[in-house]
């Protein structure tokens, strides 16, 4: 199974990134810059979904606003965390109104 976080580059600061690492320092990441989308994604191989829920708890804690998602594969990964991005952000933006 492939985990995926997603933080789009615009809500997110170098300490930010640092921050997600430290939460997930005993996994290995692989992270890309995807600048057409402009965002940063981490790929994590062989983890427990509650490892990444804790550390996507962690990060909210903090009130960095990251998107989840898991598949069998990279592309079913990334764009499981691409909709639940999708869903903050837009939510963030029905709540700015308010």
């Amino acid at each position: 199974m492939v985990s995926c976080l997603i933080f789009k580059d615009s809500h997110i600061e170098s300490t930010h990134a640092r921050t997600a690492e430290l939460f997930l320092s005993h996994v290995e990441i692989n992270k890309e810059h995807d600048k057409e989308a402009k965002t940063t994604i981490f790929y994590m191989y062989h983890i427990e979904k509650p490892i990444v829920w804790q550390a996507v708890f962690n990060l909210e804690m903090e009130n960095v606003i990251v998107g989840y998602g898991f598949g069998h594969s990279k592309y079913e990964a990334k764009k499981n965390a691409q909709q639940r991005l999708h869903i903050i952000l837009r939510e963030e933006n029905i709540m700015k109104k308010l």
